[in-house]
């Protein structure tokens, strides 16, 4: 099947019928280049744009028209596109880090620790995007494992399975350790690293607040713990 004489056709069925001269395609080929790939993609991906367009200066019969000859081109999904990841993986680039919460036929839904919540496509951020692993956290990073919310010093003892923080909470928001002075350079073993993954925004809150409570407060471009009351009672 000449998949580039389909793309084709498609896009020129769409381009006669949307007045901003060439505009449209240019930002179908830009934002979908998985319009190369498969028939079922090409008509995924076209009906998500005629759905934008339609109400945006583009006929409903028109519309009509575009959707039915779609419609034709691809009787059944094929070569559906396989998710290298799975719900619940966090996943990271070196420079981004997202959670994926949701696996759609073409696409990831991603929430950053922030909280904040984006859709890519599978295709890219496969390519794009590794599993995250402990090797990929930094000194001062909020981490979370099954137990413990914690900032991660950078200290990762591979032998004895430990990591080292500056200090940590319980999830219920109890149980605030931080480490003695002499305590700082070794590992503070907050808790194995099988099960590490960066904390959600929820979880890095959780910790704060707890400290804060406790009369502490982190640096986080310092990377050094503060107390900020005058009574070390209080704690």
């Amino acid at each position: 099947m000449d998949y580039e004489n389909k793309k084709m056709e498609a896009l020129e069925e769409l381009k006669s019928c949307v007045k901003f001269d060439c505009e449209p395609a240019k930002t179908i080929l830009k934002l979908f280049p998985e319009l190369e790939e498969t028939d079922y993609v090409i008509k995924h991906r076209l009906m998500q744009l005629l759905d934008y367009f339609r109400g945006r200066g583009i006929d409903n019969a028109v519309c009509a028209r575009i959707e039915n000859w779609l419609e034709k081109q691809c009787e059944k999904p094929t070569d559906k596109i396989k998710p290298k990841f799975k719900v619940g993986d966090w996943v990271t680039n070196g420079d981004y880090t997202w959670k994926i919460i949701d696996v759609k036929v073409l696409d990831y839904i991603l929430q950053s620790k922030n909280g904040e919540i984006v859709d890519d496509t599978i295709s890219y951020v496969d390519e794009e995007f590794n599993l995250w692993t402990i090797k990929d956290a930094k000194d001062g990073d909020v981490l979370s494992t099954t137990k413990n919310i914690f900032i991660y010093n950078g200290n990762y003892n591979r032998y004895s399975n430990a990591l080292g923080g500056y200090c940590s909470v319980k999830h219920n928001g109890r149980g605030l350790f931080i480490p003695e002075e002499d305590e700082k350079c070794r590992d503070c073993r907050i808790i194995g690293i099988s099960d590490a993954t960066p904390a959600t925004k929820e979880q890095s809150d959780t910790l704060i607040k707890a400290m804060n409570k406790a009369g502490w407060e982190f640096d986080f471009e310092k990377k050094e713990l503060k107390w900020i009351l005058s009574n070390k009672e209080n704690t």
